[in-house]
């Protein structure tokens, strides 16, 4: 499945609700942006290559990839929409999501989960 990206706040938002209003299943995944191949933030940096081989090169799943351009847009925002939202509660980023009928399935954000290849294997199971 092809990855859709969205590098506004709710742009992104407007997707992933579209999305969970058909109990479908699929991967939210949120990230710094790049530029000149590096992030402002440094653990998408050190995760995306991970992310990317284990989880997205073959995933069947939608995979909705939403970009926080900025540091300034995200680090210290409590009340940024994707940390608020009901089932995104993105902590920080990176941070992937398995959504299906309105739930979390699975959840990585940080080293634990990003470094369990068992756990990045869950989000490619049917």
């Amino acid at each position: 499945m092809p990855i859709q990206e969205f590098d506004t706040q709710q742009g992104y938002l407007e997707a992933v609700n579209a999305k969970i209003a058909t109990n479908e299943r699929f991967i939210a995944y949120m990230t710094g942006s790049v530029v000149d191949g590096k992030s402002w933030c440094s653990d998408c940096d050190k995760w995306r290559s991970t992310i990317e081989a284990k989880v997205l090169k073959d995933t069947k799943l939608t995979v909705l990839k939403g970009i926080v351009p900025t540091g300034e847009e995200w680090m210290g925002k409590n009340d940024h929409p994707w940390r608020t939202h009901a089932l995104l509660k993105a902590p920080g980023v990176p941070c992937m999501v398995l959504i299906e009928n309105n739930a979390v399935l699975v959840r990585a954000d940080g080293d634990d989960e990003f470094g369990n290849d068992d756990l990045l294997e869950m989000f490619n199971e049917e």
